[in-house]
């Protein structure tokens, strides 16, 4: 039987951890993918390289953006094209409730990202 072991990081809370010392704990529980509730560029760059695959996540201030394809370039230019393909982000979804009901309605926010950069070139 395979086991897959699946790791949410948020950074909404007291006393966390930096990306660089939560590393290391999702190594030692051999984590194959994840969801990061953000796209903090700083987040992003501690986990390249590292083998896990990530779906970051859009917060709600970013899901009207996701509606027009420009608008949603232009977001994954400024907050992940930095960051690839040394980390491994395989989608961007939204990340409350709410948003995941919304999903079809925002065609371009479950894209990979590097469908979308390709999408205009």
């Amino acid at each position: 039987m395979v086991v897959a072991i699946d790791v949410n990081y948020s950074q909404i809370a007291n006393n966390l951890p930096s990306s660089e010392n939560v590393i290391p704990l999702v190594r030692s529980i051999a984590a194959s993918k994840g969801e990061l509730y953000n796209a903090d560029l700083r987040v992003l760059k501690a986990f390249a390289n590292n083998g896990v695959e990530f779906i970051v996540g859009l917060g709600n201030e970013c899901l009207a953006k996701m509606r027009d394809l420009d608008k949603a370039l232009a977001w994954v230019k400024t907050n992940v094209q930095a960051c690839l393909p040394a980390t491994k982000i395989t989608y961007i979804a939204p990340t409350n409730v709410q948003g995941i009901l919304d999903r079809l309605a925002f065609p371009y926010q479950c894209l990979s990202p590097t469908s979308l950069i390709q999408s205009k070139s």
